[in-house]
Order: structure tokens, then C-alpha cells, then sequence
């Protein structure tokens, strides 16, 4: 006979896959017919953006945009050029136990971005692709088992208390604004060469059964204009969102990232604005930590009962934090540099190693600067720096993280540039264990216990290392009745001494 339990749920979301996809994307691209022949590559900086993203049974499909933006020199022609080229990328990943119910949520970022020239009119664009991707599923989490009837089944239970940091919310929010954005002072510029954004996400909590996120997008315009040359503008705009909160609680932690799924930007008639407009996509995970009671075992001290047992995974939060790394280098450049123009940075590959209880987290930085040398001629260089931080893990502790950089500070130097910036690593620190537990019982009723011919007590002498539990398992009683037998408050066993057993009812 099965025995029905009761159990409490709580409803959450399982990491069903937690990857990062590296592609190379190759296309060659034509030179509108408005732009002048190319004659030499100054500087190329990509941009992704992802546009769409779906799950279907066994896979994730996503697919994006992919705009370049490139300084050249033109032929026959004074001055630099801002060209900007389109390109698309889709990608499809095996993700097995994917569902249409699902939760996916991407993050694609350029790790290299390489254009040459195939003659004036043509180039080809060899653009490196990182795509972190996560796929949550859905789920019941059942605890604090409860038998919904006791007929004298003579039923003993042991349940653990255990501490789970759970998921208890995904959510996604597109959202869109346009503003107009005034140049600095009199100027006006001529035409938009390119532009770079950086999203940054400030607060992330929740309130009530919402989740406030809390941030700004840094536009930042390389212009030029005849009388001025080439000169920079940066923008702040701020942005502020709400979003489902899922069923987590004002304890929660909440992890949010924005990204730009789509852009443009038009330079005004006279010069001396610019009108934007911008896609974005708020992602977010809320992470609790919730009392769960598990059922590890059971007995009856009445029938023989077999027991149906699945693995859970239990995952606890360990730590959190920020760690910030510093780095200022020369970037030397091989002439003497009289401006600097431009400088920027960008996070490559990321990568952690370990070593006893020390994880190094380390992420390649390469930063870019334009520079202005005798004569006015403009030249880019660049160069890559490992940035290291270290956090204390324990042996097989999951470790998330990612890392952020601050403007680049450039100045010029004898035969070079110096540059500086900060590297923030954010990190979730959690430890992975797997229980066992009891998710169903059942009763050979056909078959009782005979225990007419035993003692009701009995006297035996406790072996080193014998637990509680399993004495009153082996001797077919109760915990309780142990206790009360010997004057025990607690579970512990005097190793070595005599207990008396009672036989159980």
C-alpha cells in the first residue's frame, strides 16, 4: 500500500544550462554609394545587439545585429571618415530539457573586431562573437512531507532542515526611449563618425512584488567639423524600469543587467545636436534564501516499507561581493604622439583558475587609442593586459562573475600613452550538495512485524560511531522511546555504554 504524503511547494526556476558560445562571424560588405573610396583603415569598433531570443523544444534560438563602425581615409579626400556597416548572426544551441516554458536569457558581446580592405569599394569584416547564455526551467520544489492520514502505521520519519538559495524569479523587459542631446559650448560637428555605449545597471532591489531597476546609458559621439577636427561628446541618460518580481521578497538578491538591442542617431541640420534612439533589454534573476525541510528517511516500526528516493541538488549562496583591480600601462605607439583623440576599452575572454582555497579571476583587457601625430595625421593603436583579482573558494564552490571597466584615462608621454582604468569583478560565491530524498512510501501491511516472542527491552551497548536513528531503525522502535528510556535530551550516544531499548509498539 502507497502511503500519501503531503507536501509544501515552492514554486522556482532551475539553471537548466549555463554556457558561453565563441563564434566568428565573416562577411564581406560594400561601401554605400555615397561614401568616398576607402583608402586606408584607421580604427574599427563593433557593436552586437540582440534581437530576438526563443526556446523550443531540445534548443535555444537567438539571432542579432551586428553594426561596425569605421574610420577611414578616403581617397582623394582631406580628413577621416565615419562609415557604418550592418551585418546579422543567428545562432541555435542544443539545450537539452529546453521547453517552450523555458526562460532564456542571452548577453552578446564582441570580443574582436578585424576589417581589411579587399579593394576601394568592398571589405571584409571578421567579427569574434561572445555569447553567455542561461536557460532556466521552471519547477516545483516539494518539502515538509506530511503523511495525510496515520492509521497506526507505526511511522518514523527523519527530515533535515536545510538552508536553499533558489531562483524565485526571471524576468525580461524591453523597453525603448528618445531623446535630443545638445553638443557642448558653441560647437557644431560636420558629421558623426561613430558612436560607443556603455550600460550600467546602479540598483536592482524589490519593492512590494516589483522589481525597481536603476541605471544609465553612456553615449559617447566621436564628431567632426572642418574648423575644429575631430572632437568627442559624452552623454548620460538615465533610465529607471519596473519589472515583474516574480515571487521573491524584499531579501531577495537581484542580478540585473541592460543591453542595447538597437540604435540610431541622426546629426541636427545645423550641427550642434544629435536625436537618438535607443532599444534596450533589462534582464534580471532573483535569488532567495529559503528554510526547506527535506525527508532523508523513514521506517515503520509496524510493516516492512520501501522507500522511492530522487537526488536533490541544494544550492547554498556562500558569498558576494566586488573586487576592483587597477590597471595603468604605456601603450607604446612608435612615434610622438601630440594629441590623444580617442581612447577606449574593452573586456575580452574571461577565465578562472584554482589553486587551494584561491580562485584567480582573470579577464583580458584591450584597450584602444586614437592618437594625432606631427603634421595631423591620425593613427590607432592597441594593446591587451590580463587583469587579475583573487577570492577565497572553497574546493568545488561554483563561482559567477563578470567584469566591468570604468572610462579609460589616457595621456601622452614620451614615445607613447599612458593609460589607466579600473576592472570591477562582480562575483556570486555558492556551493553545490546533493541529498537524497524520500519522495514516496510504501506499506507491506500484508506482511506485520511479529514481535511476540521479544523482549519489551532490551539491554545493548553502544558501538563507536552509532547514531540514534539508525538504532532505533535496526531495533524496529522509535527515537523518542530511547530517550525516554535512558534519560536522553538529545541524539548523541555515549560510545561504549549500555542503553535500554524498548521494543516498539
Amino acid at each position: 500500500m502507497e502511503l500519501p504524503l503531503k507536501f509544501e511547494s515552492i514554486q522556482h526556476y532551475r539553471l537548466l544550462y549555463d554556457h558561453t558560445i565563441s563564434r566568428e562571424e565573416l562577411s564581406e560588405s560594400v561601401v554605400p554609394d555615397a561614401m568616398p573610396d576607402v583608402a586606408r583603415i584607421m580604427e574599427a569598433e563593433s557593436h552586437a545587439f540582440l534581437e530576438t531570443q526563443a526556446c523550443a523544444m531540445g534548443r535555444v534560438d537567438f539571432s542579432g545585429r551586428i553594426s561596425t563602425d569605421i574610420l577611414y581615409y578616403p581617397e582623394e579626400e582631406e580628413g577621416v571618415r565615419g562609415l557604418s556597416l550592418n551585418t546579422t548572426f543567428q545562432f541555435m544551441e542544443d539545450v537539452t530539457g529546453a521547453e517552450e516554458s523555458s526562460v532564456a536569457q542571452a548577453g552578446v558581446r564582441v570580443l574582436s573586431c578585424d576589417v581589411r580592405v579587399l579593394n576601394p569599394r568592398k571589405l571584409l569584416l571578421r567579427i569574434g562573437l561572445l555569447v553567455s547564455l542561461q536557460v532556466y526551467q521552471p519547477e516545483e520544489l516539494s518539502h515538509n512531507p506530511q503523511p495525510e492520514q496515520d492509521e497506526g502505521w507505526g511511522v518514523e520519519r527523519r527530515t533535515v532542515e536545510q538552508t536553499m538559495n533558489l531562483v524565485l524569479g526571471v524576468s525580461q523587459k524591453p523597453f525603448a526611449f528618445e531623446d535630443q542631446l545638445n553638443l557642448s559650448g558653441a560647437r557644431a560637428a560636420d558629421r558623426i563618425l561613430k558612436c560607443r555605449e556603455q550600460c550600467t545597471v546602479q540598483e536592482a532591489r524589490i519593492a512590494g512584488s516589483r522589481l525597481v531597476v536603476k541605471g544609465s546609458v553612456r553615449l559617447h559621439f566621436l564628431l567632426w567639423s572642418q574648423e575644429d577636427g575631430m572632437f568627442q561628446e559624452t552623454f548620460d541618460l538615465p533610465f529607471s524600469q519596473i519589472m515583474e518580481g516574480g515571487r521573491a521578497s524584499e531579501d531577495s538578491m537581484a542580478r540585473a543587467r541592460v543591453q542595447l538591442t538597437g540604435w540610431s542617431y541622426t546629426l541636427s541640420a545645423g550641427g550642434s545636436a544629435i536625436s537618438v534612439s535607443l532599444d534596450l533589454l533589462a534582464q534580471a534573476v532573483l535569488r532567495e534564501n529559503r528554510q526547506v525541510c527535506l525527508l532523508t528517511d523513514a521506517y515503520s516500526t509496524r510493516y516492512p516499507m520501501e522507500l522511492s528516493v530522487a537526488p536533490l541538488h541544494c544550492i547554498q549562496l556562500l558569498d558576494s561581493g566586488q573586487r576592483r583591480q587597477s590597471l595603468r600601462e604605456v601603450l607604446e605607439c612608435g612615434t610622438e604622439p601630440q594629441t590623444v583623440q580617442d581612447a577606449w576599452a574593452s573586456v575580452g575572454l574571461v577565465s578562472q583558475s584554482a589553486q587551494d582555497m584561491t580562485r584567480t579571476l582573470t579577464a583580458d583587457v584591450t584597450v584602444h587609442v586614437v592618437i594625432g601625430e606631427e603634421g595631423g595625421h591620425l593613427s590607432a593603436v592597441s594593446r591587451t593586459w590580463p587583469v587579475s583579482v583573487q577570492i577565497e573558494a572553497p574546493e568545488q564552490s561554483l563561482l559567477e562573475f563578470q567584469c566591468t571597466l570604468a572610462d579609460v584615462q589616457a595621456d601622452r608621454i614620451s614615445g607613447g600613452v599612458e593609460v589607466r582604468l579600473d576592472a570591477q569583478f562582480a562575483y556570486v560565491l555558492r556551493q553545490e550538495e546533493q541529498v537524497d530524498t524520500v519522495t514516496g512510501l510504501t506499506l507491506h501491511e500484508e506482511q506485520p512485524r511479529d514481535c511476540s516472542g521479544q523482549p519489551s527491552i532490551v539491554l545493548r551497548r553502544v558501538q563507536a560511531g552509532e547514531q540514534l536513528w539508525e538504532l532505533a531503525k535496526s531495533c524496529c522502535t522509535c527515537c523518542q522511546a530511547i530517550r525516554e528510556a535512558n534519560g536522553l535530551e538529545g541524539d548523541s550516544l555515549p560510545t561504549g555504554g549500555f542503553l535500554l531499548i524498548p521494543r516498539g509498539r
